[in-house]
């Protein structure tokens, strides 16, 4: 496969990847082209593993009544009190409908 890839020096460049002297340069006519069309069907297969793992692992975690995410900063007596706080000054915002979990 990278057989015929010589560099000016007379070395072999197939295994050197993008870090050799032609770091940049990419010829899709060259013969790394089918190096690089492997390469990119092997990261797509990982990235897509990688995904359903992940996917699997979030829903076992749901059902074992664990969510993600950061915890809650401000909760709902922590909020009630800002407001009525903000009410006796006058300047209260009005309050949003409860949304249902998710």
């Amino acid at each position: 496969m990278g057989r015929g890839c010589r560099s000016a020096e007379g070395r072999d460049e197939a295994h050197d990847g993008l870090t050799g002297p032609l770091q940049g340069v990419y010829d899709p006519s060259g013969c790394g082209a089918a190096l690089f069309a492997f390469l990119a069907g092997m990261v797509e297969s990982e990235r897509e593993c990688i995904r359903e793992e992940s996917l699997e692992g979030q829903a076992s975690a749901r059902e074992r009544g664990r969510h993600g995410g950061r915890p809650k900063v401000v909760d709902d007596d922590t909020a009630d009190h800002a407001r009525a706080l903000r009410a006796e000054a006058g300047d209260a915002p009005p309050r949003r409908a409860p949304q249902a979990p998710a």
